[in-house]
């Protein structure tokens, strides 16, 4: 079975130069965890993860704090943080750029072990260099779960 049998070819991206508020907005308003992101010709050039949407909230505070009690019940501080997402552009938020990515003829066989062996959840697929789907392990389960007809195993 190749990629291109499970993957899903319409795909949300971010782009670089989009604002953090932008890209975690269209995140929570579709339930994602994580957008690739594409630049203006559609290359894919990174993913922007939640975590990175938090990091951008509270960077130096994570990075550097162990205790965060300090924030609890100030909601000015709060809403200081969040303004911040305004100012910073998905290209300088997200970390995930060297990314393990596959073809449409990949074997998925070869994908899901890469999958298991790594922890990766979703791998984009890609044609020379440009994003033309994603594939998630609920991709792959459906697809190997989904009936087939003249197999035999119908009465």
């Amino acid at each position: 079975m190749r990629v291109s049998a499970v993957m899903s070819a319409r795909v949300l991206t971010a782009r670089p130069e989009e604002s953090v508020r932008e890209a975690g907005e269209l995140m929570q308003r579709h339930g994602y965890a994580m957008l690739p992101v594409v630049d203006a010709e559609g290359k894919l050039v990174g993913i922007f993860s939640e975590a990175d949407l938090l990091r951008a909230i509270l960077p130096s505070y994570l990075d550097e704090m162990k205790d965060l009690s300090f924030v609890r019940g100030d909601i000015g501080m709060v809403e200081r943080l969040m303004a911040r997402l305004d100012e910073h552009s998905v290209g300088d938020a997200m970390r995930s750029r060297d990314l393990y990515t596959v073809e449409e003829d990949d074997s998925v066989l070869e994908l899901v072990h890469e999958m298991l062996q790594h922890g990766y959840h979703r791998v984009p697929v890609v044609r020379e260099g440009k994003l033309v789907g994603i594939v998630s392990r609920t991709d792959i389960v459906r697809e190997l779960l989904r009936p087939r007809l003249g197999t035999g195993s119908e009465q």
